[in-house]
C-alpha cells in the first residue's frame, strides 16, 4: 500500500547554524514518502552554498528562489503551492527530529479523519554545544477564554506530564503537521485572486494561532502526539 505524500516545508533564511542538522534529520526519516521543499527566504551566510552544493544530489528535495525574504507566513503560503502532498509540514530551520516523527504524526492523522493538524512534543536544542535537552518548547498551543495563548508546557521540564495523546487547540507553527484538505477548506480568498493559508497580516508570529482558530470553526481538530520528539532552537 502506497503511503500519502508528505510535504514538508523549510523556509531558510541566514539558516548556516541549522540547515544541515535539520536536513539530515530530515532525510533520516523511517516514513518512505516524502518531498523537501526548501525556500531559501533572501539568505547571505553561505547557507544556500551548502544547500546546493550538499543537499541538491537527493531526488526528494526542490529548492525554491523567491529571490527576496518573503518572511514566514508569505514564504510558507508561497512555497505551499509547490506542494503536491496530501499533508503538508511546516518545519522550522532550526529543528532536529527523531526518526519516527513524521511516521508517527501521519498515522495519527490516518486514523482520524476529523484531524485537521497534529503536532508533537517540541523540545529545546542548544545549537551553541550541539546538545538536546529536557526543556519543553511546546506540547501544542493552548488558548483560554481571555483569548491568552500559550505553547502548552514551554519552559517545563519533561518528567512525562504530557505524555498522553490529547486534543488541543492547535499546532506550533515550529512543526506542524496540516491535512492539505483541511488547509484548502479554511484558506483566506484575496481580492487579487489569490489565497492565504497563513494570514499574512501576521508577517511572523502567532499566525499559527490564527490557523488553529480558523480549523477549529472549520470544524478540524488538532491532537497531540508525545511520542512524536522534534528539539527545536528558537532562535
Amino acid at each position: 500500500m502506497i503511503k500519502p505524500l508528505v510535504s514538508i516545508v523549510i523556509l531558510s533564511y541566514n539558516s548556516r547554524r541549522y540547515i544541515e542538522k535539520c536536513l539530515d534529520t530530515v532525510l533520516r526519516q523511517n516514513y518512505p514518502n516524502i518531498e523537501i521543499l526548501i525556500l531559501i527566504n533572501g539568505s547571505n551566510d553561505g547557507s544556500e552554498e551548502i544547500i546546493k552544493s550538499k543537499y541538491l544530489r537527493f531526488k526528494k528535495i526542490q529548492i525554491i528562489e523567491p529571490l527576496t525574504n518573503l518572511w514566514f507566513s508569505q514564504g510558507n503560503n508561497y512555497a505551499f503551492t509547490y506542494a503536491k502532498g496530501e499533508y503538508i509540514m511546516a518545519l522550522n530551520q532550526d529543528t532536529v527530529l527523531r526518526s519516527n516523527f513524521v511516521r508517527l504524526l501521519v498515522e495519527a492523522m490516518e486514523a482520524d479523519p476529523s484531524l485537521g493538524s497534529v503536532t508533537g512534543k517540541l523540545l529545546h536544542y542548544k545549537f551553541d554545544i550541539d546538545s538536546e535537552t529536557k526543556i519543553l518548547d511546546s506540547t501544542g498551543i493552548e488558548m483560554f477564554k481571555t483569548r491568552r495563548v500559550i505553547d502548552r508546557g514551554q519552559w517545563e521540564v519533561d518528567s512525562g506530564q504530557y505524555d498522553h495523546d490529547v486534543d488541543v487547540f492547535g499546532a506550533s507553527g515550529a512543526a506542524a503537521l496540516y491535512r492539505r484538505k483541511a488547509l484548502e477548506d479554511v484558506k483566506i480568498p484575496k481580492a487579487d485572486g489569490r489565497h492565504e493559508y497563513f494570514d499574512e497580516d501576521f508577517v511572523a508570529y502567532k499566525e499559527d494561532v490564527d490557523l488553529a482558530w480558523r480549523l477549529q470553526l472549520g470544524g478540524y481538530k488538532c491532537r497531540y502526539i508525545p511520542q512524536a520528539v522534534i528539539f527545536h532552537g528558537r532562535n
